[in-house]
C-alpha cells in the first residue's frame, strides 16, 4: 500500500540504497570500509558534484531520483576494488554522457553502461558485487539480492508499463540460447545479476521504446543478442548489448524526429489554377 503513493523512480532509489547498504555490510572489514568510503566519495565528486553544477548553471530542476539512481548503479555495479583514479573517472564520465550525448533532452545512451564499457578497456571490472552478493540460497545460485530485486523490479515494470519488454527479453533470450545449442540458461536467469539488469537497466524509461510495438522488437533483439553473447563468451554482455540496442533506437527516434520536422514540399500549382 504505501509504495502506491510512491513514483516509480522513488522506489527505485530506495530499493538500491538499500542493496547498496546490504551489500556493504556483508563486506563490512575495516580495510573494505575505509576503501569504499574513499571511492564513494570520489564516484560522488566526478559525478554528483558537476552534474549539479551544471544544472545550477542552467537553471534547470534537479530530479534528484533520477541522479540518485545513476550514482547508486555505479557504485553498485563497478569494482569496489579499482584504483582511485580510475573510481573518479567513471564518475566524471558518467556525468558528461549523461548531460551532453542527448536526443530531445534525454539521455541517448545508458550513462552508467556507456562509461563503465569504457572504462573496462582501461582496467575497471564490471563485478556487478552489489547485485549478485552471497549468500547463495539454492543449486541455481539465487543471491540473497534476487529476493529483493524480483518483487520490487516487478513493481516498478508494472507502473512504468514495461511488460512487453520483460517478456519478449526473457522470451528471446530462452529460444535463443536453446537455438545456438546451449542448455536452458537457468542459472544466468536466476542468479541476480540478469534480474536487476532487466529489471532495473534495460527498461528504464529515458533510454528505451515506450511504445508497444517498439518495445517488443526491443526485448526480441536484446534477448537474442544476450543468448548470442554468452553463447560466445564475449565480455560485458549487459552493458555492451544494451549500448547497442541503445544505438539502434536512438538512430531510429533520431530519423523519426527528422521526418517529423522536415519541411513538406508547398503543393504543385497545376496550369489551370495558374
Amino acid at each position: 500500500m504505501f509504495m502506491r503513493f510512491l513514483k516509480p523512480a522513488e522506489i527505485t532509489t530506495l530499493y538500491l540504497v538499500f542493496l547498496y547498504v546490504l551489500a556493504v555490510s556483508l563486506k563490512a572489514s575495516p580495510e573494505f570500509l575505509m576503501h569504499e568510503a574513499i571511492r564513494f566519495s570520489l564516484i560522488g565528486l566526478g559525478f554528483l558534484a558537476p552534474t549539479l553544477g551544471w544544472l545550477k548553471l542552467k537553471k534547470q530542476h534537479i530530479q534528484w531520483d533520477n541522479i540518485l539512481i545513476t550514482f547508486l548503479i555505479l557504485l553498485i555495479l563497478a569494482d569496489p576494488t579499482a584504483n582511485h583514479i580510475l573510481s573518479f573517472a567513471l564518475g566524471l564520465g558518467t556525468f558528461v554522457i549523461k548531460e551532453f550525448v542527448r536526443i530531445q533532452r534525454h539521455p541517448l545512451f545508458n550513462p552508467a553502461a556507456v562509461s563503465l564499457s569504457i572504462l573496462y578497456f582501461f582496467g575497471l571490472t564490471t563485478t556487478w558485487w552489489g547485485v549478485s552478493f552471497s549468500p547463495r540460497v539454492t543449486d541455481f545460485r539465487i543471491s540473497a539480492a534476487m529476493l529483493i530485486t524480483l518483487p520490487l523490479g516487478l513493481y516498478i515494470i508494472k507502473r512504468y508499463k514495461k511488460l512487453p519488454t520483460l517478456i519478449a527479453t526473457i522470451g528471446s533470450f530462452l529460444i535463443g540460447s536453446l537455438a545456438l545449442g546451449q542448455p536452458l540458461p537457468l542459472t544466468i536467469l536466476l542468479e541476480g545479476t540478469f534480474a536487476f539488469f532487466l529489471l532495473i537497466m534495460a527498461t528504464e524509461p529515458k533510454t528505451t521504446p515506450v511504445v508497444d510495438a517498439e518495445e517488443w522488437v526491443y526485448g526480441i533483439l536484446l534477448g537474442a543478442s544476450l543468448a548470442a553473447w554468452f553463447s560466445f563468451k564475449l565480455p560485458l554482455p549487459y552493458l555492451l548489448n544494451l549500448l547497442i540496442l541503445n544505438a539502434l533506437f536512438g538512430l531510429y527516434k533520431f530519423i523519426q524526429i527528422k521526418r517529423a520536422t522536415a519541411p513538406k514540399p508547398a503543393p504543385a500549382v497545376s496550369a489551370q489554377t495558374a
